[in-house]
């Protein structure tokens, strides 16, 4: 085999492993529900998220995190876990107040906002279909989030859901640009501990133990979203974008919207609308457009989180 049919073979099992963290990630959003429906708060699952994906991690990769660990690096962490904690405390807020198909569709939009902050960064201008795509995908939200049965209602979950597509665009680029500098083991693992002890802070100032586990799908539910949708995906990630076209990468992972949409679907807990299909289709087709074409852009652009 040549050593190009061995990067082609390559290319192809990270492109594969990216679908199926995206999956993981679509999948997310409904099993995110039904811990709610087990009457856990958004704070309570984001402590219990981000302590056990902090845990797991720092046992699998102590030596190397310790090893590559500086104390000017840990500035960085807790930025970056920072933006993390509110981007996802974020999409739970509006998770809890909305449907799991129209937060997944709506956080999804962070693809599109990611080369506009970088054009804040780097005061380089992105293409005009950057721009073309984001009216588009204005156009998408409003579609599924305005409610005009009882007059012009917009739903707040999907205000929130907004703003956490933001932020998890300013994690995209900050991890980007981070990660050219800091071995990504010991900067996830800051992220997530930063996050964990954001979670355990808030959740002892506002809430004090009024949610627990109340049986075991509550249980699996959130070791199901620590280990599987942040330890092992995040990491997964890492290694995977090493091989993949950023272009690529993108497209492939813009597609966890689809698989979010879909799943709630199929479970039950969202019913197929006219408004979740045409707003679906216009923010898919916002998303997928400025990937068309080849961009100069850093690899921060090709990191989306779920």
């Amino acid at each position: 085999m040549s050593q190009n049919e061995k990067h082609l073979k390559g290319e192809r099992i990270s492109e594969a492993t990216l679908l199926v963290i995206t999956i993981i990630w679509g999948s997310s959003f409904m099993v995110t529900h039904f811990a709610f429906a087990a009457g856990l708060s958004p704070l309570f699952i984001l402590m219990c998220r981000f302590s056990i994906a902090a845990v797991f991690m720092g046992i699998f990769y102590f030596k190397r995190i310790i090893k590559a660990l500086r104390v000017a690096h840990i500035k960085y962490g807790i930025l970056l876990g920072s933006i993390f904690f509110l981007a996802f405390y974020t999409s739970l807020v509006g998770l809890k107040y909305s449907s799991p198909s129209n937060n997944a569709i709506i956080t999804c939009t962070n693809v599109v906002i990611v080369p506009l902050i970088w054009w804040l960064k780097t005061r380089i201008r992105p293409r005009s279909s950057v721009f073309f795509s984001c009216a588009i995908s204005l156009v998408g939200l409003l579609v599924i989030s305005l409610d005009f049965s009882q007059g012009f209602t917009l739903h707040m979950g999907d205000i929130f859901s907004f703003l956490s597509a933001i932020l998890f665009a300013a994690q995209i680029v900050s991890i980007g640009e981070m990660s050219q500098h800091i071995d990504h083991c010991e900067l996830v693992f800051m992220e997530f501990l930063t996050a964990a002890f954001l979670s355990v802070a808030f959740y002892l100032l506002t809430e004090r133990g009024a949610y627990y586990f109340t049986d075991l799908s509550s249980v699996l539910s959130i070791l199901y979203l620590g280990i599987v949708c942040t330890c092992i995906c995040f990491l997964l990630q890492a290694w995977a974008m090493r091989s993949v076209n950023s272009t690529r990468g993108a497209v492939i992972m813009s597609t966890e919207a689809l698989f979010g949409s879909i799943i709630s679907i199929l479970a039950g807990s969202d019913v197929l609308s006219w408004r979740i299909i045409i707003g679906g289709l216009l923010i898919t087709s916002a998303v997928i457009l400025p990937e068309l074409k080849p961009k100069q852009s850093s690899g921060a652009v090709s990191r989306i989180n779920g």
